[in-house]
């Protein structure tokens, strides 16, 4: 059975780090896995090519904008359908195709040709934004296009299945153009090296981290982004916060002048998974402020690294972090909550409690063997 994988991004961003996991998990089965991608030569690319951006630079040029996403949305589809073609896949599985700019026709085109199973990482194939109640990323014409693709599903030959990593995603999902869709949940796998246990007294060492008190980790690809909780952060980091702790950020963060402190430790963006693995393992807890988020890839790595994590109860959060067992839920989204629930752990210590049994949960939620079980099984179904 050959399936063709299509993800906007190879690695860049949770939703492409996620699809390479399951990508990676679905080679070790029997499939014949092929993958589209727009940012790598070493899977099939869909990307319009020098000629077009020739093309576009002129048109830009004489403020034809207009046209140039008409252009754009058409050699995309085009290329699809030659990729399609060359290759004969039985079913086509998706990830995201937003960040791409790829129009939602390729998605339309794939069920010209078989099955489709399209895992939802955000809420961009039904709303017009990327969750709920946030500003729309859709133009007119894309909510058009958006809009007659889904009024062209249900005339289809061919299925159209969704997959979410968590159940609210499937719940929301249900509650809009996918009501009259099979969806299943399918959580998303993180590396087994996760869970191997480590020596943390050497890695807080390694890291120049204080052994008399706790680290609190945060991680995001941009940390001051408003969703991922950036100005809850900057509270957090200008608050006394950093006389008893010291705070451990990953990811790209915008701090002025004041917020320099010998308790503070900025480690950039780190790419190389082994290096975050190490940075999990030597944090007490870790701190995800996001006031919406469907099911984030550091919750998980930081539970399978037998971290706990402090996170509002939003999105498909609850549905990884159990109180006193993998961590705690701030219940609304309201900073004065989320730190008064922070101090509150550091008083108590309750973190020093929690890692093997953070472990133990996170292992039957993300382990790769068997989502990638489950996903076999989701799109074994869908072969003609």
């Amino acid at each position: 059975m050959k399936v063709l994988e299509v993800s906007d991004s190879h690695l860049h961003g949770g939703a492409g780090i996620a699809s390479n996991r399951i990508f990676s998990s679905l080679q070790k089965t029997d499939l014949e896995i092929l993958r589209v991608t727009s940012d790598t030569e070493k899977y099939i690319s869909l990307f319009p090519g020098r000629k077009f951006l020739l093309m576009q630079n002129i048109l830009s040029y004489f403020n034809l904008d207009k046209i140039i996403k008409v252009l754009f949305a058409k050699e995309i589809v085009n290329q699809f359908e030659n990729i399609i073609q060359s290759n004969t896949p039985d079913v086509i599985h998706f990830h995201n195709i937003h960040s791409a700019h790829w129009p939602i026709d390729i998605v339309k085109k794939g069920l010209d040709y078989c099955n489709v199973a399209w895992t939802m990482h955000d809420c961009w194939s039904f709303l017009t934004s990327y969750y709920p109640n946030m500003p729309t990323t859709d133009s007119t014409n894309k909510e058009l296009r958006k809009s007659l693709f889904w009024k062209s599903v249900q005339g289809k030959k061919n299925n159209l299945v969704g997959i979410t990593p968590s159940e609210w995603m499937k719940k929301t999902a249900k509650s809009s153009h996918w009501s009259t869709q099979r969806i299943e949940t399918v959580h998303n796998p993180v590396p087994d090296f996760f869970f191997n246990e480590t020596d943390r007294l050497s890695i807080k060492k390694a890291l120049g981290l204080k052994l008399d008190i706790p680290a609190v980790l945060c991680i995001a690809a941009n940390l001051s982004e408003e969703r991922k909780g950036g100005r809850l952060l900057l509270d957090l980091i200008n608050n006394k916060l950093l006389e008893k702790t010291q705070i451990i950020l990953c990811g790209n963060v915008e701090l002025s002048e004041p917020y320099i402190h010998p308790n503070l430790y900025r480690l950039g963006f780190l790419q190389d998974d082994l290096t975050l693995k190490m940075v999990y393992s030597a944090a007490d807890f870790l701190i995800h402020p996001a006031t919406i988020d469907n099911l984030p890839n550091t919750v998980a790595e930081s539970l399978c690294s037998g971290t706990p994590v402090l996170a509002f109860r939003t999105g498909g959060i609850p549905e990884m972090i159990r109180e006193k067992q993998s961590g705690w839920l701030v219940e609304r989204a309201d900073n004065n909550a989320f730190k008064l629930r922070l101090n509150t752990i550091i008083s108590d210590k309750s973190y020093l409690s929690l890692r093997e049994s953070s472990r133990k949960l996170a292992r039957k939620l993300f382990d790769e063997n068997s989502i990638s079980n489950k996903y076999h099984e989701i799109l074994k179904s869908l072969s003609p």
